[in-house]
């Protein structure tokens, strides 16, 4: 019984990671850190800025679903 529970969680986990997309994680990733997306799509060389740069571009690298190359995250931001 334990086991079909897991099971359905599991799925209802991976139809949400279906519904992401670029435009909802920097969303998402500049209200967790209470900056605006043109802010962060500046070209302002602030540290504060250029580690949340970095750091989004390798969570939209690492995520498989949406298998981005980097020039296509370089024209996001």
């Amino acid at each position: 019984m334990i086991c079909e529970i897991c099971k359905q969680k599991i799925k209802e986990l991976e139809n949400d990671l279906k519904f992401l997309n670029t435009s909802s994680i920097l969303q998402r990733f500049c209200e967790f850190n209470k900056i605006t997306i043109k802010e962060l799509a500046s070209h302002c060389r602030k540290s504060k800025l250029v580690e949340l740069r970095q750091i989004l571009c390798f969570i939209l690298k690492s995520d498989k679903h949406l298998n981005l190359s980097l020039k296509h995250i370089g024209s996001i931001l």
